[in-house]
């Protein structure tokens, strides 16, 4: 029998981790356009874009891999049993339970997996992605120094440079400042570096022209052998940023900071959050026990296995979603996070009573059953 057991396993693993990785794959590509806008405007890399959109997997699996165990328990099961595999084991002695531990050990498997992925991978990219993004953003380097490119790094503010050594020496620097209208200006320089110094980046410019609008019919001209832009303020602070609830811990989230501002005003959200981190992946099981109900309790029929498979899904969507609704109450009425782990746990306890009680074996019907001896 244990030869059985682990051959049921590997039957519903192989699948488990082709639909894990085919959802992963087309969630991931939809997502990864959210970075695309920063990644384009900020002219970076394709590797950037790849790290970025990497950063976002962990997030992504987390909802992705209960459902894929539910579709690769329905897959399997029922392959099982139009193959006539799952009747020959039961006429071997083979029980429901028996049947149903493997797959279970599965989604214990899975459950573990989404338990890491909460608590620590998920909250450890988003925080990556975000710190990487105000990074970008702030980079006014490459902001600036796009060879070739007119940019504009904030509004108001437009820079062209013709080329930068690699040692930082920017050649040809044109920056025009509208920021204040009717007092518009504009820099020429032939050389110029960006320094970065204790009170933040300046330009550092060289032979160059100020043209300076002072007023609405006049243009003064002033040369210069250097001058220093302050550009500091176009620089986003990464450091002063604030934690949202997916890039933070779990502790954070259970006990959260009542004498911060943000985290005092939406401290009932961050408990939220935490309670739902702990109970979602409880999920796994409840889908893989709707799942194994479906397609092994009673008798087992061509006509009905259709139905019972759409029948599991939509089960199996209701329960999520009734999940997601008691995690967005509980946002407003922390009482009801009791009910984030009250409901999965009732629905693992009532579903493997309805297996146990069914006493009818597993199987094909009556009159299938000659036909598949």
């Amino acid at each position: 029998m244990k030869g059985l057991s682990v051959y049921i396993a590997r039957e519903i693993a192989i699948p488990f981790v082709l639909f894990t990785v085919s959802l992963t794959a087309l969630v991931w590509l939809s997502q990864s356009l959210r970075v695309l806008d920063v990644v384009v405007n900020q002219g970076q890399s394709a590797a950037t874009f790849v790290t970025l959109a990497l950063f976002l997997v962990p997030q992504l699996l987390s909802l992705i891999l209960p459902v894929a165990m539910f579709c690769a328990v329905l897959f399997s099961l029922h392959r099982l049993q139009t193959d006539s595999e799952l009747v020959v084991m039961w006429s071997a002695g083979f029980s429901r339970w028996s049947a149903a531990r493997p797959v279970l050990l599965v989604a214990l498997c899975c459950t573990a997996a989404v338990y890491a992925i909460n608590l620590y991978f998920m909250p450890a990219g988003m925080r990556a992605f975000k710190d990487r993004v105000y990074e970008i953003r702030g980079d006014l380097v490459s902001a600036f120094l796009r060879e070739g490119t007119f940019t504009t790094p904030a509004e108001g503010i437009t820079a062209y440079v013709r080329e930068t050594d690699p040692s930082g020496l920017i050649t040809n620097i044109f920056v025009h400042d509208s920021r204040r209208p009717g007092k518009e200006e504009t820099y020429l320089a032939e050389h110029g570096r960006i320094v970065r110094t204790p009170d933040g980046p300046r330009l550092v410019m060289w032979n160059g022209t100020i043209q300076r609008q002072t007023t609405k019919d006049r243009v003064a001209l002033m040369d210069f052998d250097r001058y220093t832009f302050d550009i500091s303020q176009f620089a986003s602070d990464a450091g002063g940023q604030i934690r949202e609830t997916s890039e933070r811990y779990l502790p954070e989230l259970l006990h959260p900071d009542r004498t911060n501002v943000w985290d005092n005003r939406y401290w009932k959200r961050l408990l939220a959050e935490g309670h739902g981190r702990l109970s979602s992946p409880l999920y796994a099981i409840v889908m893989t026990m709707v799942a194994l109900y479906a397609l092994v309790a009673g008798q087992f029929t061509r006509r009905a296995a259709y139905e019972r498979i759409a029948g599991a899904a939509v089960a199996a969507l209701l329960i999520r979603l009734a999940g997601v609704g008691l995690q967005s109450l509980a946002a407003i009425m922390p009482p009801l996070n009791v009910l984030q782990y009250l409901l999965p746990l009732a629905l693992i306890a009532g579903l493997a009573l309805m297996l146990d009680r069914n006493h009818q074996p597993f199987g094909r019907s009556k009159e299938e059953a000659p036909a598949a001896a």
